[in-house]
């Protein structure tokens, strides 16, 4: 007998979002929540300053039909991380 079995080692895998850099105020203090490494898009789009919104709507339309078409989540992946 060898002593028992040594645990297989696991490997972790980033989910689809990492920590999101956060854009300052003008003050240089961060006018928003923080946004944690599992947020969804939905939450994501909810933590940005108005004026943001709409860039990040395109963008995250583009990166699924993108994704639609290629059947690559890379880009989708990028937006959610930008």
């Amino acid at each position: 007998m060898t002593g028992g079995s040594a645990a297989s080692p696991t490997t972790h895998t980033p989910g689809p979002t990492t920590l999101l850099a956060m854009s300052t105020a003008s003050d240089g203090h961060d006018q928003r929540p923080p946004i944690g490494p599992q947020a969804s898009p939905r939450e994501i789009r909810a933590g940005l300053l108005p004026e943001e919104a709409p860039a990040f709507d395109r963008a995250w339309r583009a990166a699924l039909t993108e994704a639609a078409d290629t059947l690559d989540m890379t880009r989708v992946f990028d937006t959610l991380n930008h």
